[in-house]
Order: C-alpha cells, then structure tokens, then sequence
C-alpha cells in the first residue's frame, strides 16, 4: 500500500486519496486483486463510483469497505497486461466538495501459469507401471480446472490432487496400473487454470515409457465393499495417500500376496484365482477355504473342505501333506507352512518344508488352538500359536550362549543333529529357569 500526503478536511477541501493499491508501476501482480482506495475523509459514494474506472476496459463493481474506503472487484484480469486505474475528476465528499484533478496510474499484470516440469519426465523410459505422474506448473492450481484439462491416451481413468506440500504440483492418480512396456502421452490444455483464474499459457504435453511390471513394494492392500455388500474390488495405498484399484471383481471374500509380491491369490465367489497386475487372472483348479501362495515356482497351499491339507504344484500336481487340518499359516518367504491338528482337549502344531516336503512337530498345546501366525523378527521366522488356555514354554538347556532380555520372551535354539527347535522362556533376565508363557508361544 502506497501512502501519500494527506491534506486535511476542513471547510471547502475537497476529498484526497491517501492510499491505493496496487500502487503504480508494481509489476507481476495477481490477476485476481482487487482495485483499493481509501480517502482522507467520507466521500459521496455515487459520485467516486460512476468516475471509477479501468483501461483496459474491465468489468466489475465498486465495493464499499466504509464512508471513504473501497474495493473495485473486477473479472479475472489478463496476463502480462499493462493496466490503468483511472478515477476521473468531479468526484466528490458528502458536502458536495468536488475534486478538480483526474487520478490515474498503471501496473503489470502476473504471466501465465506454465508447466515447469513432470516426473516420469518427457521421453523418460522404463517408468514403473505402479508410478503416480506429477506435473509441476509455475503457480499455484485450481484442481478442479486440471481434471477437465488432461487426458493420457492410452485412455486411463484417473484422479488429479494437489501435493499437500506443494500446490504447484498436481499428482496424477491413474485407477488401475498402467500397462507395462507401453508408451504414454499426456496433454495439458489450455483449459487448466492457475488459482487465479488463468489460463495456461499454452497447451503442453510429455511422453513417457513403462517397462514391465515390477514386485509392488511398500504399499498396503485392501478389499472394498459397497454399501449395498457388492464388492469394490482391491486397493492398494502407498505413502502418498492416494489410493488406486488394482482387481475389480465380484465378491472378493479374501486375498493374499505371493511372498515375491509380484502377484495376488484371490478368493471371490467360491473360486480361487492369481492375478498378475498388468497382466492377467488365471483360475485355479481347487475348492477351499483357506488358501495361501507358497515361493515362486512353489504353488499353493489350501484346506479343502474336509480339513485336508493340500499343496497344488506350479506344474498342476496336487499332493496331500495331512488330514484333519483345522488351520494353516505360511511362512514369510513362502518356504514353510505351520498346521494345526486338533485333538479333543489338545493341539498339536506341525511344520512343512516345502522344498524337502517333510513335516516336523513344533509344539504340542494343552488346548485348542485359537490363532496361528507367522512373524518376521530380526532373525528367522518364529510361528505365533494362540490357544484358549495359557500355555507353557518347554523348557531345557539351550547349547549356545543365552540370550538375555528384560522382559519376558522366547528364546529359540537347536538342538545339534536336530531339526526341530526348543523353546526357552525367561520371565526377566535374572530368572534363569524357564517360566511359564502367557497366550503365546514361539518357535522356528
């Protein structure tokens, strides 16, 4: 705001401009800002009003903010454009002291928004078909504009957001994966808008290149419904917040990614299927309900109906590895498989090594098995059994140095020349002798 002299209202003077904005000669300035004058003392509003002007001609209206201040609230202005605000003389205060002089003065108009730059960038190749596309641009936004004003050819659906960090750049959201080793193309017309209201200086666009579909690393997938129980098919979500479809089916009652995570086992209407993302849906042959995908190459795991525990070979044979199963859990890397075999008052909870198809008993436990889980600690793969009652570690001498913590944990070794691990539980670490688990046990 530019403050200028002000000569006080007494008797026959007649009313003066003490501040205005923009003041003249200021250069970039918002299309959107409104014209401002404040007068040193009450005017006659009708008369400032029909005086009140902008070369080039604008539309627009005179807004009073009080007897001698007001805002000129004008159409989006245009680009680089020199303008003049014009108040012609004969305006006057409300006692009929008229102004003899004519005020004008000029200012420069901010440019065009433009497209500064775009991640994956143009003629950039073997782009991640799991990529998000960022287009950055030179001003701020308006979102709503930009959804209208870019399309990508191959046609894709899409979504368009503003980076919460940065309103000039604009995340495009594609629905599904993009299709690997595929080129796209991405315009931007004129029709997207700055937050100010103007358009973009010129239509722009960029190419870019997908190279084959790659494992789908650090993102968390969900299956959807709708509020009427059809199915929303399966999202993922990574960091970014912006969640994508990557399976529309019917009724998808569960899913599981391959240890690889390159692909998903779903279950959707009775049938089990892999899907590949940008690839393609391969039915499986087996009834179930429990299933799990073993390491590439590997097959599947499943519990038929019977309580039969099956593994489906990639080259289509299916072998029995036990029967009366009444739960099942893969380990992380697909490698070996935890079962639980229920007896009237007992459990007993079996491993599986895929690769030498061998079983070993892991535990015995005094009640039934509610919950069985693997987790991924620093080191191996410990299984995680639930039951309804507390259960109790075995106890014994580990053959290595003991580890020590200050709460209460299992510690797991192996006996030499024995496959099969033993558990040690320490209650603290000044507690030598084992101690009794609570709900969990723990073994490798």
């Amino acid at each position: 705001m530019l403050t200028l002299s002000a000569i006080a209202a007494c008797g026959s003077s007649p009313p003066q401009i003490i501040s205005y904005s923009p003041e003249r000669g200021t250069i970039d300035v918002s299309t959107a800002a409104p014209i401002r004058i404040a007068f040193d003392h009450d005017v006659d509003k009708e008369s400032v009003a029909i005086r009140l002007s902008m070369l080039p001609a604008t539309n627009g209206t005179v807004v009073w903010l009080g007897p001698r201040q007001l805002e000129y609230q004008h159409s989006t202005l245009q680009p680089s454009t020199l303008y003049e605000v014009v108040l012609e003389a004969g305006y006057k205060d409300v006692a009929g002291n008229a102004y003899a002089l004519r005020h004008h003065w000029s200012f420069n108009t901010e440019r065009a928004p433009n497209v500064a730059g775009s991640t994956p960038a143009n003629l950039e190749g073997d782009v991640d078909p799991a990529s998000y596309v960022s287009i950055d641009f030179t001003r701020e936004m308006d979102v709503a504009a930009l959804k209208s004003a870019i399309t990508i050819e191959p046609s894709v659906p899409f979504s368009v957001r503003l980076d919460p960090a940065d309103a000039k750049r604009a995340v495009v959201v594609p629905d599904s994966l993009l299709d690997p080793s595929t080129s796209y193309s991405v315009d931007v017309s004129t029709a997207a808008l700055d937050a100010h209201g103007n358009q973009l200086l010129r239509d722009q666009s960029f190419v870019f290149h997908t190279g084959l579909a790659r494992p789908l690393r650090h993102w968390v997938a969900f299956a959807t419904a709708f509020a009427d129980g059809s199915s929303g098919g399966v999202w993922i979500v990574n960091e970014s917040g912006f969640p994508r479809q990557l399976f529309d089916g019917p009724a998808v009652q569960s899913f599981s990614w391959s240890p690889e995570g390159t692909s998903l086992l779903i279950h959707t209407n009775g049938t089990w299927s892999v899907f590949t993302p940008g690839v393609t849906s391969v039915s499986l042959p087996f009834k179930a309900g429990w299933a799990a995908p073993l390491a590439a190459g590997r097959g599947y795991v499943y519990i038929d109906a019977i309580g039969t525990l099956h593994r489906w070979s990639a080259d289509g044979a299916d072998e029995v590895i036990a029967t009366n199963v009444s739960q099942a859990a893969t380990a992380p890397g697909g490698l070996r498989v935890a079962y639980v075999q229920p007896g009237l008052s007992s459990s007993t909870v079996w491993g599986y090594d895929v690769g030498l198809r061998s079983r070993y008993e892991l535990s015995a436990e005094p009640a039934a098995v509610r919950d069985l889980s693997w987790r991924r600690p620093a080191t191996g793969s410990p299984i995680c059994v639930r039951t309804l009652k507390r259960s109790r570690c075995e106890c014994g001498t580990s053959p290595g140095k003991r580890r020590r913590r200050p709460s209460r944990v299992g510690i797991s070794a192996t006996r030499r020349g024995c496959p099969t691990p033993r558990i040690w539980c320490l209650r603290q670490a000044s507690q030598r002798r084992a101690a009794p688990c609570e709900k969990h046990s723990w073994s490798t």
